[in-house]
């Protein structure tokens, strides 16, 4: 978590320095994701954080219009706290970690552009 704290900040401000282009982009992304998990019978109130990073290439079709696919790997999941009864005696909390690879195809306009 400490080093998503120190790239994210340096991500956000390397964007400063990117131009709009209509020529052929490629790139790295990252966020952080906040996830809950809901399922039956069970009441999440805890948000997890998560992490998600991958990579893409956007190829322009015309001056307007792109098409992006993407590769993303993201971790989601929860936490969920439980007091025992009589059956299980004790407390102590439940740990859902799920990891996606997402594989998204953008279709991009692009509003105000020369």
């Amino acid at each position: 978590m400490n080093k998503i704290v120190l790239v994210l900040p340096l991500l956000v401000l390397s964007s400063f320095f990117v131009n709009a282009q209509s020529e052929d982009q490629n790139g790295i992304r990252a966020s952080l994701n906040l996830s809950n998990l809901y399922v039956d019978e069970v009441n999440d109130e805890n948000t997890k954080p998560g992490f998600a990073v991958g990579v893409y290439f956007r190829k322009s079709l015309s001056d307007q219009i792109s098409i992006q696919p993407e590769i993303n790997y993201s971790l989601k999941g929860s936490q969920i706290n439980y007091d025992g009864n009589v059956f299980t005696g004790g407390s102590g909390k439940y740990r859902y970690n799920l990891s996606y690879v997402e594989i998204p195809v953008l279709a991009n306009i692009h509003v105000g552009e020369s």
